[in-house]
């Protein structure tokens, strides 16, 4: 009868121990991000005219990233379509009313804890995954506390509110912004930062600037427009050619995007709300999105559940 007694005993310990080994190993699995993810915003690209650059050949790079994984395109519909809404809803997948980022003149710190980097770096742990913002910006993504600043072409002083990034810049591995930069700047820190972190997990997101302000300085029909995409897209190639030569090609997926779009032929952006996104990410399925969509898609690709968010996220997966 002991013996018998002793043999269950054995045998509900080995049971509780291959099913704890089990439930160790989901969660170790769930602990790890899935891939490297960099999603890069050129600032201010109108979807028609970054369609008409494609169809004629001049941006062979992100139509390689097209073919690989998908371009779809992406609506505006909830916020003003300037820098600091479009890459506030682009990096938390909240509207104005919970981030109080509205647009360019009307904001506020984004609350702490809704970017999509604190979402990562609560779901894997701060020492599981590299978080960086690299931007070639200052003001419109900036991180500047409340207070007294000099502005406008008159540098006059003003008081304004925490800028949208001034919470969550402290929870970044890597805040570089707060600079205005174009990206003949931008590109090789971009470079470099692939560089010292290649043997990690991480997250970046990059900016470039140039589209945008070459588009309020020649308008959207300008030469200088689609010369500023163009060099976007000769940084994404540089890239490119960087993940692979750290043998990390295969374990990043590159999501492209625009904060907001262009006025057909103007030098403005005050009704422009048709943007895309472009990606290797061959998951993708849906044939349209929105732009609060971008952030339940890179959660989800990394293994966390965007429906158990709070509060809740507005947009859904594009899978």
């Amino acid at each position: 009868m002991k013996n018998n007694m002793r043999k269950v005993v054995l045998a509900v310990f080995f049971i509780a121990a291959a099913i704890a080994s089990n439930i160790f190993c989901v969660n170790a699995e769930a602990a790890s991000p899935k891939k490297n993810i960099i999603i890069i915003s050129w600032d201010g690209v109108q979807r028609n005219h970054l369609n008409e650059l494609l169809k004629d050949g001049k941006l062979p790079n992100l139509a390689a990233l097209r073919d690989e994984g998908k371009l779809i395109p992406i609506d505006i519909t909830t916020h003003t379509t300037d820098t600091k809404a479009g890459h506030t809803q682009m990096l938390t997948g909240y509207k104005p009313d919970v981030t109080g980022v509205y647009n360019n003149g009307r904001y506020a710190a984004i609350p702490e804890g809704m970017t999509v980097f604190e979402r990562l770096e609560n779901g894997f742990g701060k020492d599981n995954i590299v978080t960086l913002a690299l931007t070639g910006k200052s003001h419109h993504i900036g991180s500047l506390p409340a207070g007294k600043r000099r502005e406008g072409k008159q540098k006059k002083l003003k008081i304004r509110p925490a800028e949208p990034w001034n919470n969550a810049k402290a929870h970044l591995d890597v805040w570089d912004g707060d600079k205005q930069r174009d990206a003949a700047e931008v590109g090789p820190f971009a470079l470099e930062y692939v560089r010292k972190y290649a043997a990690e997990p991480f997250f970046f997101f990059l900016h470039f600037s140039d589209p945008d302000h070459n588009g309020h300085k020649h308008g959207e029909n300008s030469k200088e427009y689609s010369d500023a995409i163009i060099t976007c897209d000769k940084w994404l190639g540089g890239l490119r050619e960087k993940l692979a030569a750290h043998g990390i090609a295969d374990k990043t997926l590159i999501y492209v995007t625009a904060d907001h779009g262009f006025d057909e032929g103007l030098r403005t952006h005050k009704n422009a709300p048709y943007v895309w996104l472009a990606t290797n990410d061959k998951g993708i399925t849906a044939a349209a999105g929105d732009q609060m969509d971008i952030t339940p898609t890179l959660l989800k690709r990394e293994g966390l559940d965007p429906v158990a968010i709070q509060p809740p996220l507005p947009g859904k997966p594009l899978y």
